[in-house]
């Protein structure tokens, strides 16, 4: 694309959403023997006055505010769009009364927390299991502790 110094573009950043507006600010053309190669060097607004090869910068470049921001509504429309069609398609579930559970759209989800709270209930259950009043536990020192059966400590005479 061809630039004229002192234009202002706009960078998009496609990870931030954050536009950022930068100074066409030189035009740097090398003829060779395998013909003419323009680059163009950009100013950015910091207070340093940045200079960077515009060939480098990682961003969507617009020349226009109203093509940057007709670019940015039409992608929020098509997310919006796909989230309702997404939230449609799970409307629908409750339109199907004869529906399975095992063609439910979340049943992934809905099994996977349930395959949780099973585990939970399961190692609580362990936990209280580890509770009898045969065994307790014994501080040895220097961060060291042991599991000792009770009977064996009444065997000692403590």
């Amino acid at each position: 694309m061809n630039y004229n110094v002192g234009q202002i573009i706009y960078l998009l950043n496609d990870k931030t959403l954050q536009v950022i507006p930068a100074q066409i600010c030189e035009e740097v053309v090398r003829n060779t023997l395998e013909g003419k190669e323009v680059t163009y060097l950009i100013q950015m607004p910091d207070k340093k006055r940045t200079q960077a090869n515009i060939a480098n910068v990682q961003t969507q470049i617009f020349t226009d505010v109203e093509e940057l921001q007709t670019f940015m509504i039409d992608n929020a429309k098509k997310m919006i769009d796909k989230l309702l069609s997404d939230a449609s398609k799970l409307r629908n579930v409750f339109d199907n009364d004869n529906a399975s559970d095992d063609n439910h759209p979340l049943q992934d989800v809905i099994n996977t927390s349930a395959a949780n709270k099973d585990k939970t209930k399961q190692a609580k259950n362990v936990q209280h299991k580890e509770k009898d009043d045969t065994m307790v536990n014994v501080d040895l020192g220097n961060g060291m502790k042991a599991r000792v059966r009770v009977e064996d400590l009444t065997g000692l005479n403590l």
